[in-house]
């Protein structure tokens, strides 16, 4: 991620090595620009998303209105190809594995998704 943080960033916290695991393979999708995304270590355990979160940085992201956070929970998916398809996805608009029963409580959030945040997570705004 860039050091400046008052540039436009999203900072990812992964509840465990298997949702870093996404994450990095979000990463490797030639879209996705990836110093503008900051993934940060694991919290291990939901909980501890929540609180380190609440603890070390809603303050600082309220304060700074490029900042964006994800925290990251999983179903125990573990493969990083589950992210590189994800970050397809969001790219080219598509939604397929977006639709899956453990995946599709995310798609209201996707659709909300601004534009603004497109430009920060990719390269491009899509094709």
């Amino acid at each position: 991620m860039s050091g400046n943080k008052y540039r436009p960033h999203i900072c990812v916290l992964p509840e465990h090595d298997a949702n870093r695991q996404i994450a990095n393979g979000f990463l490797t999708n030639f879209n996705v620009a990836i110093k503008s995304i900051n993934i940060l270590p694991i919290a291990n355990g939901w909980g501890r998303v929540l609180e380190e979160f609440l603890q070390n940085h809603a303050k600082p992201v309220r304060r700074n209105t490029v900042s964006y956070f994800i925290l990251l929970f999983d179903f125990d998916a573990k493969l990083e190809q589950l992210g590189a398809t994800l970050a397809s996805e969001c790219f080219e608009n598509r939604r397929e594995l977006w639709n899956h029963e453990l995946l599709r409580h995310n798609l209201r959030e996707l659709d909300r998704m601004p534009d603004e945040l497109r430009k920060i997570i990719f390269n491009s705004s899509g094709p």
